[in-house]
């Protein structure tokens, strides 16, 4: 979550030092709204919409 490292959550959530849902309790008044498109139990997870590239599985099989 940007360039370098600390200790703010978000670069502790990119270590696995902490769980998404205490990244996600972290955010304040933002939690809920993060939550619908961030937690993989959510309808509304951006993660399903994403499509494979085909471009990307010719690179890697070169």
């Amino acid at each position: 979550m940007g360039e370098g490292d600390s200790d703010v959550a978000g670069h502790r959530l990119e270590r696995g030092e902490i769980t998404l849902d205490f990244f996600l309790s972290s955010l304040g008044d933002v939690e809920k709204e993060a939550w619908a498109i961030l937690h993989p139990d959510s309808k509304k997870f951006f993660g399903d919409s994403l499509q494979p590239k085909p471009e990307m599985h010719d690179l890697l099989l070169r």
